[in-house]
């Protein structure tokens, strides 16, 4: 099943309006031609005679910084003045601002969603069914969450101007409740009408869905024609757990000829997403030669991947590669660790090949596998307590660490400059010799590595859309490393602010919690695009120094648009998306886990 999520749409200025008091339609001129200085001076003028739509677009520009410094403090409060004049409009963006912005208080954000909603709003509609339906703001109220997604969904008519996506998702939302049985009775055929709605409008969840109950018969006579239909349909857009059904549904012959070829390409599409059971099915395509040539490197890279998710299955048949030594030189301690995590995840036939391998192996090397897996960690996997394993470096340790993150398959390597500015070595967690400082931005804190091997490391992708205010984001490296941990570190968090100390354009200010050691790292969307390179400390853009003081609980990253500029002006070349779909965060992880790397100073 795919929850339904709260929507938001961006502040948009509101021009329609019969009459309107001195000063407004020079400001909508003056904002239409680009003179955002001369729309601030107008709307004002009318704002502070009651225009509510005046009101309204002053919040927007003090939102997004156009004409005036932003300023979200004045965004609300011109907002909540439009808003009290009853404008949907600015009482939804009200909503939104303290539901997912600048000062999260669900309570006011459902006060302001409700009275949105009573006046018609979809998007306040369908926003208020959520709340209600977690329970943000609002005790859980399931009766209370269908009743406004039903409104949303268009049962009481809505105008032409209507955004159909928020129906869309309304109608998709519904579905959901008569499937699940929550907030009315369970009622299968009900679920399949309102998924049908929203699927055959492009809905891929509502697509997805559809498949699901055709593929069981929910609903609907079973129909695996049916079934495989919609899954392409939404697999066409993406959706992995359709195109993992799709593959299986080849794999079996379902609905169609059996297709191990087909099977193949729709379970590596998913797999590439982070699908974890695509990967340990793809992982046994190769492994048995189905629909393209055997081939036990590949089998043992998708079983890997599958596995530091913590899918089980996969974790048995990894062992089994290092235990047989197919793909990989044998090697009792790895096999050992898998079969102690497969047998930990329920999978009994592991326990058995534990046994074997214990009279295999010594009492050292038993107690070096236990402790693997003791410290493994889904999707974030171990990591060496010391990456230099150069003979010069043995009983040393460097002088600090950071993070940094492959952006080519050329090996270059971007991170801070901070972290390698005063380093007599460079090594990172890639093997090889040390890393080669090609270029560096003391200004912009930046800096370029290259490296020499980059096998089985898989580059980031830059985000090509600005970040908003609100969005969730990730905090990718490794903190303290050797001290609090060995793995990959990933925290989670929000953007807090579009800029840093002082209205500094080039940072983001965000929630995510970071450490010594994270400088350098990646900061990640929820589609697992780089949005920012993180900044672990704020000294490391001269806070310390130009106030005396630290403030507390707040980050910094700097923007990737800053970072893409620094490559371009290197001649660097670098992969960017515009595929905004979210992604598990242990997905995200795991995909992380192939273009982060550790950057060892040593002096």
């Amino acid at each position: 099943m795919r929850r339904a999520a709260l929507l938001m749409v961006a502040l948009a200025a509101a021009w329609l309006a019969p009459l309107a008091l001195a000063g407004f339609d020079e400001g909508k001129a003056a904002y239409e031609r680009g003179d955002y200085e001369t729309a601030h001076r107008e709307f004002l003028k009318a704002a502070e005679q009651g225009d509510a739509r005046a009101q309204y677009n002053l919040g927007w520009m003090y939102y997004e910084g156009k004409g005036v410094p932003q300023d979200y403090a004045e965004a609300v409060r011109w907002l909540r003045q439009a808003a009290e004049q009853g404008d949907a409009d600015a009482q939804f963006n009200l909503g939104l601002m303290y539901g997912k912005g600048v000062s999260r208080d669900y309570a006011e954000a459902v006060r302001w969603y409700r009275r949105a909603a009573e006046q018609g709003n979809a998007w306040a509609q369908y926003n208020l069914g959520v709340m209600y339906r977690e329970g943000e703001g609002v005790a859980r109220d399931y009766a209370e969450a269908v009743r406004w997604f039903r409104r949303a969904a268009g049962e009481q008519g809505h105008s032409l101007l209507t955004f159909l996506p928020v129906v869309h998702a309304a109608q998709y939302a519904l579905g959901e409740m008569y499937h699940e049985g929550k907030g009315v009775a369970r009622d299968y055929a009900e679920a399949v009408r309102w998924y049908r709605q929203a699927a055959e409008q492009g809905h891929a969840s509502a697509q997805f869905n559809l498949g699901l109950m055709y593929g069981k018969g929910e609903g609907v006579p079973q129909d695996y024609a049916e079934a495989l239909r919609w899954y392409r349909q939404a697999a066409e857009q993406g959706e992995a757990s359709a195109q993992f059904n799709l593959g299986g549904m080849y794999y079996r012959g379902e609905g169609v000829a059996r297709d191990y070829a087909e099977a193949l390409r729709w379970y590596r599409q998913a797999a590439e997403q982070g699908e974890a059971s695509a990967q340990f099915n793809l992982g046994g395509m190769y492994y048995r030669g189905e629909g393209v040539a055997r081939d036990y490197a590949e089998a043992l890279r998708w079983y890997r991947q599958a596995a530091e998710q913590g899918e089980a299955s996969a974790q048995f048949n990894l062992g089994g590669m290092y235990y047989r030594g197919e793909g990989v030189p044998r090697d009792y301690v790895e096999a050992y660790k898998w079969y102690s995590l497969a047998a930990a995840g329920q999978y009994e036939l592991a326990a058995q090949f534990l046994d074997d391998l214990e009279g295999r192996m010594t009492a050292a090397q038993v107690a070096e596998a236990q402790a693997r897996a003791r410290n493994w960690q889904p999707g974030l996997g171990t990591a060496p307590s010391n990456v230099s394993s150069a003979p010069e470096d043995r009983g040393r340790r460097p002088t600090s660490t950071g993070t940094g993150f492959l952006v080519n398959h050329a090996g270059h390597v971007l991170t801070n400059h901070h972290v390698v500015a005063d380093c007599a070595r460079v090594r990172t967690s890639l093997p090889g010799d040390d890393a080669e400082i090609r270029a560096h931005d003391a200004t912009n804190d930046l800096a370029l590595l290259a490296v020499q091997a980059t096998d089985g490391m898989r580059p980031a992708s830059f985000r090509a859309q600005q970040v908003r205010l609100g969005e969730e984001i990730m905090a990718v490296g490794y903190p303290l490393h050797g001290l609090v941990g060995q793995g990959l570190n990933v925290t989670r968090g929000e953007v807090s602010a579009l800029s840093g100390i002082g209205g500094d354009s080039r940072h983001l200010q965000i929630t995510a919690p970071v450490q010594p050691g994270n400088s350098g790292g990646p900061l990640l969307d929820r589609a697992g695009r780089v949005a920012g390179v993180v900044i672990g400390t704020l000294d490391a853009i001269g806070v310390a120094a130009q106030t005396g003081n630290i403030p507390q609980n707040v980050n910094y990253a700097i923007r990737s648009g800053v970072a893409r500029a620094f490559l371009d002006a290197h001649a660097v070349s670098y992969n960017t998306s515009s595929k905004d779909r979210e992604r598990p965060t242990e997905a995200i992880a795991e995909a992380a886990r192939a273009h982060t790397v550790i950057i060892e100073c040593w002096n």
